[in-house]
């Protein structure tokens, strides 16, 4: 039988869940509004992906839009990932390992294309 973990959620309550158990799990379990509207989870104080499974007890805060702060990190933490390929990928970058290039006030308008390979 698998071991079970206490998930207390903010407002005191807490769930038994089993081991592999993930908060979107959690989160789908409460409800189907709040499984479609979590962004991310906010486990013992630290931001994780809905996804990675619960290591032991836990105090779980589910993060959604209407949590500005929190989701305004969340979106400036993917918007870097976004800018960051993008910057490998295109034709106007030197490409070194840091993913720095030229400035763009340098490089001629027809030089501003992306590349579209994978």
């Amino acid at each position: 039988m698998s071991e079970m973990f206490k998930i207390t959620l903010p407002d005191g309550s807490s769930r038994e869940m089993p081991e592999g158990s993930t908060p979107a799990d959690v989160a789908a379990a409460i409800g189907p509004g709040l499984a479609k509207a979590a962004l991310a989870a906010r486990i013992d104080g630290e931001v994780r992906d809905l996804n990675r499974p619960f290591e032991g007890d836990s105090n779980l805060a589910l993060i959604t839009s209407k949590d500005e702060k929190d989701a305004l990190e969340l979106v400036r933490h993917d918007f870097a990932h976004v800018a960051r390929t993008a910057s490998l990928r295109a034709d106007i970058f030197d490409h070194d390992h840091r993913g720095l290039g030229r400035p763009l006030d340098h490089v001629p308008q027809p030089q501003l294309s992306l590349r579209i390979d994978a």
